[in-house]
């Protein structure tokens, strides 16, 4: 595979915790091509993380418009 793929593959993990009576989310992902993990402690982190994914993958990829 190269390193201009046209898509990611993710491993998304979610789990509760408790601190003290406030359960909260917390979420992993890991980047299965590369290895790359990243850790979030609110479901807003990991949301932004995904659309800064999707928006640096997307101009990496898009193609370049012809000029006349």
């Amino acid at each position: 595979m190269t390193e201009k793929s046209t898509y990611q593959l993710l491993m998304v993990r979610f789990w509760n915790e408790e601190n003290g009576s406030d359960p909260f989310w917390r979420c992993r992902v890991k980047n299965v091509r590369t290895g790359q993990e990243v850790g979030f402690v609110t479901p807003e982190a990991f949301l932004e993380f995904l659309e800064d994914q999707i928006q640096t993958h997307s101009e990496t990829i898009a193609p370049k418009r012809k000029t006349k």
